[in-house]
Protein backbone atom coordinates (compact mmCIF):
# COMPACT_ATOMS: atom_id res chain seq x y z
CA UNK A 1 0.00 0.00 0.00
CA UNK A 2 2.29 2.94 -1.23
CA UNK A 3 -0.45 5.58 -0.14
CA UNK A 4 0.72 4.45 3.69
CA UNK A 5 4.48 4.58 3.04
CA UNK A 6 3.88 7.90 1.13
CA UNK A 7 1.89 9.30 4.52
CA UNK A 8 4.62 8.16 6.75
CA UNK A 9 7.14 9.75 4.50
CA UNK A 10 5.57 13.48 4.55
CA UNK A 11 4.86 12.80 8.03
CA UNK A 12 7.93 12.25 9.18
CA UNK A 13 9.58 14.98 6.56
CA UNK A 14 7.45 16.91 9.01
CA UNK A 15 8.54 16.13 12.01
CA UNK A 16 12.55 15.91 11.45
CA UNK A 17 12.34 19.69 11.30
CA UNK A 18 11.39 20.17 14.79
CA UNK A 19 13.30 16.75 15.92
CA UNK A 20 15.57 16.94 18.81
CA UNK A 21 18.89 17.14 18.16
CA UNK A 22 20.17 14.84 20.65
CA UNK A 23 18.49 12.33 22.64
CA UNK A 24 18.88 12.41 25.93
CA UNK A 25 19.47 8.82 27.79
CA UNK A 26 19.47 7.52 31.20
CA UNK A 27 20.37 4.61 32.13
CA UNK A 28 17.68 1.90 34.04
CA UNK A 29 18.45 -0.85 36.01
CA UNK A 30 15.79 -4.02 37.85
CA UNK A 31 16.33 -7.48 38.58
CA UNK A 32 15.48 -8.66 35.16
CA UNK A 33 16.53 -5.34 32.52
CA UNK A 34 18.98 -3.02 31.71
CA UNK A 35 18.03 -0.57 29.57
CA UNK A 36 17.73 3.23 28.71
CA UNK A 37 15.61 5.25 28.81
CA UNK A 38 14.15 8.16 26.71
CA UNK A 39 13.87 12.10 28.27
CA UNK A 40 10.39 13.13 28.34
CA UNK A 41 10.89 15.65 25.62
CA UNK A 42 12.20 13.10 23.49
CA UNK A 43 9.59 10.55 23.92
CA UNK A 44 6.68 13.53 23.37
CA UNK A 45 8.65 14.15 19.70
CA UNK A 46 8.05 10.46 19.11
CA UNK A 47 4.58 9.75 20.69
CA UNK A 48 3.19 13.03 18.73
CA UNK A 49 4.80 12.14 15.39
CA UNK A 50 3.18 8.52 15.95
CA UNK A 51 -0.29 9.91 16.62
CA UNK A 52 -1.00 12.14 13.38
CA UNK A 53 0.55 8.99 11.51
CA UNK A 54 -2.15 6.98 13.23
CA UNK A 55 -4.33 9.80 12.35
CA UNK A 56 -3.79 10.03 8.84
CA UNK A 57 -3.52 6.01 8.23
CA UNK A 58 -6.81 5.74 10.02
CA UNK A 59 -8.58 7.28 6.82
CA UNK A 60 -7.21 4.20 4.44
CA UNK A 61 -9.10 2.20 7.10
CA UNK A 62 -5.71 0.85 8.98
CA UNK A 63 -5.39 0.43 12.45
CA UNK A 64 -2.43 1.87 14.61
CA UNK A 65 -2.09 0.89 17.81
CA UNK A 66 -0.98 3.33 20.34
CA UNK A 67 2.19 3.23 22.05
CA UNK A 68 1.47 2.86 25.93
CA UNK A 69 4.92 2.24 27.29
CA UNK A 70 7.69 4.32 28.40
CA UNK A 71 10.42 4.82 25.44
CA UNK A 72 12.81 2.60 25.66
CA UNK A 73 16.22 0.92 24.00
CA UNK A 74 16.96 -2.80 25.62
CA UNK A 75 20.51 -3.70 26.41
CA UNK A 76 19.82 -6.72 28.37
CA UNK A 77 16.29 -8.11 29.18
CA UNK A 78 15.22 -11.77 31.43
CA UNK A 79 18.96 -12.41 31.57
CA UNK A 80 20.09 -14.77 34.37
CA UNK A 81 21.41 -13.55 37.25
CA UNK A 82 25.16 -14.96 37.34
CA UNK A 83 25.18 -12.45 34.14
CA UNK A 84 23.81 -9.72 36.18
CA UNK A 85 27.35 -8.54 37.53
CA UNK A 86 29.34 -8.57 34.13
CA UNK A 87 26.50 -6.97 32.19
CA UNK A 88 26.48 -4.33 34.98
CA UNK A 89 30.29 -3.79 34.01
CA UNK A 90 29.54 -3.27 30.26
CA UNK A 91 26.94 -1.06 30.80
CA UNK A 92 29.25 1.59 32.51
CA UNK A 93 31.51 1.56 29.94
CA UNK A 94 28.91 2.85 27.44
CA UNK A 95 29.02 6.43 26.09
CA UNK A 96 25.68 7.55 26.98
CA UNK A 97 26.25 11.02 24.93
CA UNK A 98 28.19 9.35 22.18
CA UNK A 99 26.65 10.78 18.52
CA UNK A 100 25.06 8.17 17.02
CA UNK A 101 22.98 7.88 13.33
CA UNK A 102 19.48 6.29 14.10
CA UNK A 103 17.27 4.49 11.79
CA UNK A 104 13.17 4.40 12.00
CA UNK A 105 11.65 1.59 10.72
CA UNK A 106 8.06 1.02 9.71
CA UNK A 107 7.00 -2.51 10.30
CA UNK A 108 3.24 -3.93 9.87
CA UNK A 109 1.38 -7.29 10.10
CA UNK A 110 -1.04 -5.94 8.04
CA UNK A 111 -0.90 -8.09 4.92
CA UNK A 112 -1.74 -4.85 2.52
CA UNK A 113 1.62 -3.41 3.49
CA UNK A 114 4.29 -6.84 2.50
CA UNK A 115 6.04 -4.92 -0.19
CA UNK A 116 6.57 -1.66 1.12
CA UNK A 117 9.30 -0.94 3.57
CA UNK A 118 10.38 2.82 4.63
CA UNK A 119 13.97 3.23 6.14
CA UNK A 120 15.08 7.03 7.58
CA UNK A 121 18.33 7.20 8.97
CA UNK A 122 18.17 9.92 11.29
Amino acid sequence: MATCVHLLQQKFDKFLASAPKKFDLQPYKSDKYFGLLLDDKTADWFKNMLCDFASEVSKLDIEVEPHKKQLHLTLAFKFLQEHRQILDQLSKKINYQAPANWEMRLYSRDPRLANSEVIYNY
